[in-house]
């Protein structure tokens, strides 16, 4: 049995998940454990949302942000004024000090093109202290007030899994430029942490076909309302806008600890019951997500392997 793993050992130069994994055998459990589910034509998964009043979270978004206000996402050079919105998690020892409400949106350390994976060798030598910074996704442990408001508040209390890095993402759609996609850093693309590290799910608010998803060797495709979905984010990907539209795209980018379960009262993280055992995928297929979130049941949205 893994001892809990306390957020106060891990050295400065990591991030609290690679010293998880390295007290957990997280790689090879990682590595053997495959999904029964094949993601569709589009590489996603969708998700139904029974009982989940889409137009009530999204009032609640605009709520939370009247209360605790909203920002563009942060880089070294200054702040995007295409990509933004408020953090749904915290870390309330964040290296940075930067306004928790925030603080999972950039760091004033990042290039404007990096979002997720912490630097390794010379480039996180030169980035300096990894712990408690951007990087630090499972660091990212505390809801911020903004994620307890109303609908929003209830929906994330419904679902049993840890928060991790979360968000609500924001674009203007009158402030992109197609024409200047140098300067969107929505634009670029990235890879995320592994699903077995952090499941990511998105949840579409309001948005409009000028948005699109795009994954490395998928064409581009516009994920509507109405539904939940989850990627294969560790591939190659990007968000971008096609053209200049007056819609202000609002997502929910919710951050799950599949496989670990965080400790409020001893600051500490400890492999849950579904660790090396289910993938995160037939976690999803299995319901184990909450009462909210399903696999979706429409022909050819989602196939069993």
């Amino acid at each position: 049995m893994t001892e809990k793993i306390h957020l106060k050992d891990v050295p400065d130069d990591d991030v609290a998940f690679r010293y998880i994994a390295k007290k957990t055998d997280f790689v090879r459990v990682m590595q053997r454990t495959k999904s029964r589910i094949n993601l569709d034509d589009q590489g996603k998964l969708a998700l139904d949302l029974p009982g989940v009043d889409l137009e009530a979270i999204q009032l609640c978004v605009l709520e939370a942000i009247r209360r605790y206000g909203s920002s563009g996402w942060r880089h070294a050079s200054g702040h995007s004024v295409v990509y933004g919105g408020f953090s749904l998690t915290a870390n309330p020892d964040h290296s940075d000090k930067i306004d928790h409400r925030f603080s999972s949106l950039g760091s004033p350390r990042n290039r404007f093109d990096d979002f997720s994976q912490a630097p390794t060798g010379e480039a996180a030598i030169a980035y300096g202290i990894l712990k408690n910074s951007y990087y630090d996704t499972y660091g990212f442990r505390r809801r911020t007030d903004a994620s307890k408001v109303g609908a929003l508040g209830r929906f994330l209390d419904s679902i049993p899994l840890s928060m991790i890095r979360s968000r609500v993402g924001i674009i203007p759609g009158a402030n992109v430029d197609p024409s200047e996609l140098a300067d969107q850093n929505l634009s670029s693309w990235h890879r995320d942490e592994p699903v077995c590290e952090n499941l990511r799910i998105n949840v579409p608010l309001r948005t409009d076909p000028n948005f699109v998803f795009e994954t490395e060797g998928i064409p581009p495709y516009h994920v509507p309302v109405g539904q939940a979905f989850t990627w294969d984010t560790n591939r190659l990907h990007r968000v971008y806008c096609i053209g200049r539209t007056s819609t202000i795209r609002i997502h929910l980018v919710v951050g799950l600890a599949p496989w670990f379960r965080y400790l409020p009262d001893d600051d500490a993280w400890e492999p849950n019951e579904y660790f090396g055992r289910i993938h995160p995928f037939d976690m999803v297929g299995e319901g184990l997500l909450g009462p909210h979130l399903r696999l979706c049941s429409s022909v050819g949205g989602c196939n069993a392997a």
